[in-house]
């Protein structure tokens, strides 16, 4: 008894350690893309209308992490400690995205939390229909069949949120990574720094061709080309090209909406309708 207490203690102790030593960054960082917190992002934006110039020299300087604008805000500032670069700007274009993206997160999430909703409420409906139905018609409904339909229906809402999260990426993923690009190159043009340090730090082969980022990319390839030959990336045309950027990801937002809509109803037919009609089949026969 006392050697199993022992061994209880020891592995106990083992655990406990290693859940101290474990870098939970890696964990935060997938939560925040997968789960953002509007909260987290409205507490961001809270902090980005008090930010000043001045904050920038505070060493214990830290801001809340909402998925790609905390990173942009870190970069700026990290520009501004070793270059001097000017960021108050920047910040403010941030700043106004930031908003528009908390309304749309908050519209993303309700949709999500609606066709959870509408999934549990399609399911309540259809058990309390099957047992009205064994009352009135005095039928026997084996355990092991309601026990089916309702590990399906589980199935069908793992499913859902799985190609939720599936959709969310592919919707913003490689967007999200040109929009991070374009600051970067801008804060280190500002900087002067060598244009060998500007590819290393932006990745250009990275960066997505697919059909709607293509024009993207070039314009990319545009600007570093200037950056290369002239010294400057040709602020006309950047902001032309950023501005879009942010707006094309404004319409992502509504596709990606009528995506999930789609993907709800898909999931409603197939796991929760189709699984009552398996069991009206059954019962008819």
């Amino acid at each position: 008894m006392i050697v199993l207490w022992i061994i209880h203690c020891v592995v106990f102790c083992f655990l406990f350690y290693k859940l101290c030593d474990f870098d939970q960054t890696k964990l935060v960082t997938l939560r925040n893309h997968y789960l953002p917190s509007t909260k987290i992002a409205q507490n961001l934006f809270s902090e980005l209308i008090s930010f000043r110039v001045t904050n920038q020299n505070n060493e214990n300087f830290e801001l809340p992490r909402y998925k790609y604008f905390t990173k942009i805000i870190e970069n700026l500032v990290s520009s501004a400690r070793l270059y001097g670069t000017p960021i108050q700007k920047t910040i403010n274009e941030v700043k106004t995205a930031l908003s528009k993206d908390i309304i749309f997160e908050k519209k993303i999430n309700s949709s999500i939390g609606g066709g959870l909703y509408q999934m549990l409420f399609v399911s309540l409906v259809g058990f309390t229909f099957l047992y009205i139905t064994k009352v009135q018609l005095n039928l026997s409904i084996p355990i092991y069949e309601l026990l089916n339909i309702a590990l399906y229906q589980l199935l069908g809402i793992v499913i859902f949120m799985i190609l939720s999260f599936k959709l969310k990426v592919y919707h913003f993923s490689n967007l999200q990574h040109y929009i991070e690009s374009l600051y970067i190159i801008r804060s280190l043009n500002q900087a002067n720094v060598p244009i060998s340090m500007v590819y290393s730090k932006v990745c250009i082969d990275s960066l997505a061709e697919t059909k709607k980022l293509k024009p993207f990319k070039e314009r990319v390839l545009t600007i570093l080309e200037n950056i290369k030959n002239y010294g400057e990336l040709g602020a006309e045309n950047f902001e032309i090209t950023i501005n879009e950027l942010w707006q094309s990801n404004e319409f992502q937002f509504d596709e990606f909406l009528s995506h999930l809509a789609a993907l709800k109803l898909v999931i409603l037919v197939i796991f929760f309708l189709g699984s009552f009609l398996y069991m009206l089949m059954f019962l008819s026969s």
